[in-house]
């Protein structure tokens, strides 16, 4: 817990005792590397305990418990929104060359 409680200063910059109070608890669900990951990506954000309090719920809801389910989880986000980037490029070039057609036969 002490560690716990030296990370959310260091991180968040906060000595709130609810907020440290808060975060304790989330170790029923989740070893503290996990909750620690979580203020560590608040603080690169720049964001307050709420930021960190969602995305601990998030990953509860989730079920995801550990540092490597975390990371394949991000990992499938980042594959998902990559897909979605490139079919939306698709569709721009799509696009494109339909409105050079309909200029080209002079129907634009």
């Amino acid at each position: 817990m002490e560690e716990l409680q030296q990370n959310i200063i260091e991180t968040l910059g906060s000595t709130n005792l609810t907020v440290i109070q808060e975060a304790i608890t989330y170790l029923d669900d989740f070893p503290i590397e996990v909750i620690q990951e979580a203020l560590t990506r608040t603080a690169r954000k720049q964001k307050r305990w709420d930021y960190a309090k969602g995305i601990l719920d998030n990953w509860l809801r989730d079920g995801l418990d550990t540092i490597d389910k975390i990371k394949a989880s991000d990992l499938q986000f980042k594959t998902k929104n990559e897909y979605q980037q490139e079919t939306e490029e698709e569709k721009i070039k799509r696009k494109t060359r339909e409105l050079e057609e309909s200029i080209k036969n002079g129907s634009g």
